[in-house]
């Protein structure tokens, strides 16, 4: 929810100081224009790179939580049907994939204002 909020801000300063620049070259205070042409560069390069950052990022949280499933499932349902597996590599696989969701867990409950989890992580219960 934050990053439609900056959003929003960014594309409003952009027309700030779109504005700026044009009251600015028009009027004899040619400092406003280029004040205006500076705020309206750095946050058109803002809300650029936001519009972009923002759903790749989304997407990437996505597929890890639907990875976090996957292996999931696989360590707790395939592998005890499995003959000598490898319970090192299997412990550690299980920290591993455990620390994330603590992890994700934590800044879902503690920044949930600024985060691109989505709240299906909480409802994940770690590999036993």
């Amino acid at each position: 929810m934050f990053w439609w909020i900056f959003i929003g801000i960014s594309a409003l300063l952009v027309i700030l100081g779109i504005v700026l620049g044009i009251y600015g070259l028009n009027s004899y205070h040619e400092w406003v224009g280029y004040i205006g042409v500076v705020i309206s560069v750095i946050f058109g390069i803002a809300f650029i790179l936001t519009i972009i950052i923002t759903p790749i990022q989304k997407i990437c949280l996505a597929q890890k939580v639907e990875v976090f499933k996957q292996q999931k499932y696989y360590i707790e349902e395939i592998v005890p049907t499995l003959p000598e597996t490898d319970n090192f590599a299997l412990t550690q696989k299980r920290i591993e994939l455990n620390e994330w969701l603590y992890n994700a867990k934590y800044e879902v409950e503690h920044y949930s204002f600024f985060t691109l989890y989505s709240d299906e992580v909480l409802k994940l219960e770690e590999i036993k």
